[in-house]
């Protein structure tokens, strides 16, 4: 049958990070789509020519590329923000079916793609079951202001996504972080087992561990 692959995604502070962690250290392999976006355009790459040819040498002096600039672009203009999506979804792409492969050869039964933009793609319906995060558009303004990010720059970075009940409709389990991280936790612990079931595998190849009270704020 191969390796079962499927997906975790939610909007930004959403908690969804709080969920991949607690499986991950319950043994369940997870490939984050955040480090296959560094890897595609560390220097010498394909990828950080592309960017640097497309917004200019400022974005990536000596081939690093500075994220906070271009954090600044891609969420103050839409067009720039496709133009960036046309140059990295398809190495992306590429780099997510090789982990998926080399996790195969590994002998996992199962991994988890964690990616915030699996809904925002044509190809969502790969990643099923599909789970998703949520919390309530204040309590992502909230944890993102707290990291020392201007509200009008979290506001744009909230609406830069698909919104949350577009996400809902497509998603198989939604998971809410709202209250205490052991509460969610807790949460991610029953959807995760819930999915081994339907996929035949035994839960028990991912034992559960002892979720540590760590306030909600911390998400």
């Amino acid at each position: 049958m191969g390796i079962r692959v499927f997906g975790l995604t939610g909007g930004i502070a959403t908690g969804k990070s709080t969920v991949s962690n607690h499986w991950r250290k319950r043994g369940l392999k997870i490939i984050d789509a955040d480090e296959i976006a560094r890897r595609v355009v560390e220097p010498g790459t394909s990828g950080i020519k592309a960017i640097i040819e497309e917004f200019g040498e400022a974005i990536a002096p000596g081939e690093i590329l500075q994220r906070s600039n271009l954090r600044d672009i891609v969420f103050s203009s839409a067009e720039k923000r496709k133009k960036l999506d046309a140059i990295m979804k398809p190495l992306m792409m590429r780099y997510l079916e090789l982990e998926i492969f080399k996790w195969e050869k590994l002998g996992a039964p199962v991994v988890c793609y964690d990616a915030a933009l699996i809904c925002e793609h044509d190809h969502y319906e790969w990643y099923k079951p599909l789970v998703m995060t949520y919390a309530s558009r204040s309590e992502q303004i909230q944890r993102i202001t707290s990291r020392n990010v201007p509200i009008s720059l979290a506001e744009a970075m909230i609406d830069s996504q698909m919104p949350s009940s577009d996400k809902a409709a497509m998603a198989d389990f939604i998971i809410t972080t709202s209250g205490l991280k052991e509460e969610t936790m807790k949460k991610a612990d029953i959807v995760l087992d819930s999915i081994l079931l339907q996929l035949k595998i035994d839960p028990a190849l991912y034992k559960r561990i002892d979720p540590i009270k760590v306030p909600h704020e911390n998400h």
